[in-house]
Parts: structure tokens; C-alpha cells; sequence
């Protein structure tokens, strides 16, 4: 594999009678392991981040069901930058 990919993961989950919530975390540091050549002739250098991934994540949902079969849900994401 031409990409080495270090990383944690931490997740909470709570889950009441009518409510819920959700909480993740993610720190991930993906690099090419090898040089190459694109496919627009750049060289690509081994140490370089990988292009889309943010290093750090973070999610959240709370949930609330009023009746059995329906279910209303808010959902966050923030990530940090990432390189494109």
C-alpha cells in the first residue's frame, strides 16, 4: 500500500427510553509512503499529506422519539481542513 494511515477513534453513545445521543471523534494522519508521478506529470512526494482527508473529526447527534416508529434526529459534523 503506497499510503500508511496512523490514527484514534473515541465514540460515546447514550440511549434513553424516548431520547438519544451520539458523540466521535477521529485523528487521522494519512501520508503517501512512496513518490509518484500523477496523472497531470507532478511529482507526488513520500511524506505528503493525502489529498480530502481532514486530520481531525468530529460528529454529534441527539435524537428524540416521540411515538414509536417516528424518530427526529440533528446531526453535526466539523472536520479541519483538508488538503484538495
Amino acid at each position: 500500500d503506497k499510503v500508511e494511515r496512523r490514527g484514534v477513534e473515541a465514540g460515546w453513545k447514550f440511549a434513553g427510553d424516548k431520547s438519544g445521543a451520539q458523540l466521535a471523534y477521529t485523528l487521522l494522519d494519512a501520508r503517501f509512503r512512496q513518490p509518484f508521478v500523477n496523472a497531470q506529470g507532478a511529482t507526488i512526494f513520500a511524506g505528503n499529506r493525502l489529498p480530502g482527508v481532514p486530520r481531525h473529526s468530529l460528529s454529534a447527534q441527539v435524537e428524540y422519539r416521540p411515538l414509536e416508529p417516528v424518530t427526529v434526529a440533528l446531526e453535526a459534523r466539523l472536520e479541519s481542513r483538508a488538503y484538495v
